[in-house]
């Protein structure tokens, strides 16, 4: 059988740092194969080449046995490449089939044109139907799960005539429930429609329960492809990291020490009810719960983002009060957000900008900014973090999303007295 789409020595440097060298994949009709490697291993990279977003410097692209170019989204569409990117492209304020068919939308008339909205609902539904799904069409994308807006984008892919879908990090916001109504949906695809999906992701419970097969990539290179029943987890690990682990993610012992921060009866309107819990030095606490269960407003009140209806906060044994971002900061109480590009962020500007932004006030001497000393003090976060960068004057949005995760935190890092939260 002939690969549907084959990436042969592909290669991409960014700005002095090697994101891909030589990197090889095969996807095949009727297959899942699953892409996995840690942050900085390239993934990212190959995917937006596949999906026209950036060009490769070297290597060869084939679709159906055909060396192609992919110079942009609308040559990767016309090869039937669709992809699900971990944030979402759906508009929120328009319905389902006004989201399938954006761009393309079905018109009714002669002289004067307009949306026939019945029969972009009766195709979309349609469209769902093949996939044993269904998806409210009359309301608008902001009111339904993000498990919701991911079936909108796969019925747009299925509606350009997609033949191969790449999922990335599909399952990060989902339920348990949400992610095995994701995979019947892919299983589905895989043998009913025989579409080549690349799926993506760092959970390997997953990796092993829905692909076929698995590529790993390292540095920014081809380590293997292997069928994922022949491949043992702790071969897959030695694969990823370069080395073999005795075990997984090896607990450290730490000390317990005395409260740090503690939480009491905290509230916000609609968010937060009567949230209690206390935080040991040398301890890591971790908040559990399903979408909408209130962890992310929890921790923003704590940061200073958000203001609490009710409640205490201690700081070691000291009521703190917490107004605005300022307060927290002062106290060394951070916040890394989950949309990084959002709110954790500045991505046009340079690392060193992003990292010494929150301590500028730190390098100034006789009414100007020290560079040398910023510079110095960002080098040292840079190397602590093992952040694969060029030099720190590049922008953060030429590093890949787990360089862009770790210049979020480590900003923080140069703040004296900082907890992160």
């Amino acid at each position: 059988m002939e690969a549907t789409i084959s990436c042969r020595n592909i290669c991409k440097r960014f700005a002095g740092v090697q994101a891909l060298s030589g990197v090889d994949l095969d996807l095949y009709p009727g297959e899942i194969h699953a892409l996995i490697g840690e942050n900085g291993a390239g993934k990212s990279t190959l995917i937006k080449i596949l999906s026209g977003i950036y060009t490769r410097d070297d290597g060869t692209i084939l679709h159906n046995g055909h060396e192609v170019e992919i110079g942009s989204i609308e040559e990767a569409k016309k090869l039937g490449i669709a992809v699900i990117h971990q944030e979402l492209s759906v508009v929120k304020a328009l319905t389902a089939p006004e989201n399938v068919f954006l761009g393309e939308e079905i018109t009714q008339g002669r002289l004067v044109k307009t949306l026939d909205i019945k029969r972009m609902r009766e195709e979309t539904s349609r469209i769902l139907g093949s996939l044993g799904v269904t998806v409210p069409l009359n309301v608008p994308a902001k009111n339904l799960s993000i498990a919701q807006c991911q079936l909108i984008e796969i019925a747009k892919a299925l509606k350009e005539n997609a033949k191969v879908l790449i999922l990335d990090e599909p399952t990060t916001a989902l339920t348990t429930d949400e992610t095995e109504a994701l995979f019947q949906v892919l299983n589905r695809l895989r043998d009913e429609k025989e579409t080549a999906i690349l799926f993506v992701s760092h959970r390997l419970e997953e990796i092993y329960r829905i692909s076929d097969k698995i590529t790993v990539y390292r540095d920014g290179k081809f380590v293997g492809c292997e069928a994922t029943c022949d491949l043992p987890q702790s071969k897959l690990i030695t694969m990823m990291v370069g080395r073999e682990l005795a075990v997984m993610y090896p607990k450290k012992e730490m000390p317990i020490g005395d409260v740090l921060l503690q939480v009491k009866h905290l509230n916000r309107k609609g968010a937060v009810y009567d949230a209690s819990f206390e935080l040991h030095q040398g301890e890591l606490l971790g908040i559990g719960g399903l979408m909408g269960a209130g962890r992310t407003e929890l921790v923003r009140m704590l940061a200073g983002v958000d203001m609490a209806d009710g409640g205490e906060i201690l700081l070691e044994g000291k009521p703190l009060r917490i107004r605005h971002p300022q307060d927290a900061i002062a106290a060394g109480i951070v916040l890394v957000p989950e949309d990084r590009k959002k709110s954790g962020l500045l991505v046009d500007l340079s690392v060193n900008d992003n990292m010494s932004l929150p301590t500028l006030k730190n390098y100034e001497k006789h009414f100007q900014i020290d560079r040398k000393e910023e510079m110095q003090s960002v080098e040292s976060i840079i190397k602590m973090l093992s952040i694969k960068v060029a030099n720190a004057g590049v922008p953060v949005k030429s590093l890949s999303g787990g360089n862009q995760q770790k210049v979020a935190i480590g900003k923080w890092l140069l703040v004296n007295g900082i907890r992160v939260f």
